[in-house]
């Protein structure tokens, strides 16, 4: 009997979904296969990580590990994908946003507003997204992925992904400049949130 476990993940600071009684689902075919759903996010603090015996026994059983991007420990191919082909990444704001980005991402990275807006300048916006989790990065965290591609390598699984990581980009790549830059200020705006929805999920 083949075992799958797919593992379902989401952007911590702007997806979720509530669920009931558990996060470990199974699913079964009409011949008796089986295989698994978890949901996850991708990075938590360490003091909310959780991994239950259920899940480390099912995936010892399991012949494959599918994640929701295969590929995800190529820094290289992700550094490539977030670099813009023109303009900057503060192109998108108005004059009042985009000195207020400036603010925060200096005070954040305890560097001047003119060394953060050269660093970040030929960077898409989403990468200023990803600062969010800056503050979380400073204390113990996991990458809930990498914990999980952990146990299958040491149960020499396959592991693949249900996305790839042109496609999970290529979302915010297509999303107006309008919403990107709403989001990117609602994050600034409301950094409590963040901490929020980590302990509500």
């Amino acid at each position: 009997m083949r075992i799958g476990l797919v593992i379902i993940s989401c952007f911590i600071y702007f997806l979720s979904f509530a669920q009931e009684n558990t996060l470990l689902y199974q699913i079964k075919g009409p011949k008796g296969e089986s295989g698994y759903l978890f949901g996850t996010v991708h990075i938590i603090p360490d003091s909310l990580f959780y991994f239950p015996s259920k899940l480390v026994k099912t995936l010892s059983k399991a012949d494959e590990l599918v994640l929701e991007i295969g590929d995800i420990n190529n820094q290289v191919k992700a550094q490539q994908l977030l670099v813009l082909e023109e303009g900057t990444c503060f192109d998108i704001f108005t004059p009042t946003q985009k000195d207020s980005v400036l603010n925060w991402g200096a005070e954040l990275m305890h560097v001047k507003k003119d060394v953060f807006e050269k660093s970040f300048a030929k960077n898409k916006p989403f990468t200023l997204m990803q600062l969010s989790i800056q503050k979380m990065m400073l204390s113990p965290f996991k990458m809930v992925e990498m914990e999980l591609m952990n146990y299958a390598n040491v149960n020499k699984q396959t592991i693949s992904g249900l996305e790839t990581m042109e496609y999970q980009i290529g979302v915010f790549d297509h999303l107006p400049d309008s919403v990107m830059a709403e989001m990117i200020m609602d994050g600034i705006r409301h950094p409590e949130k963040a901490d929020a929805m980590n302990v509500k999920m």
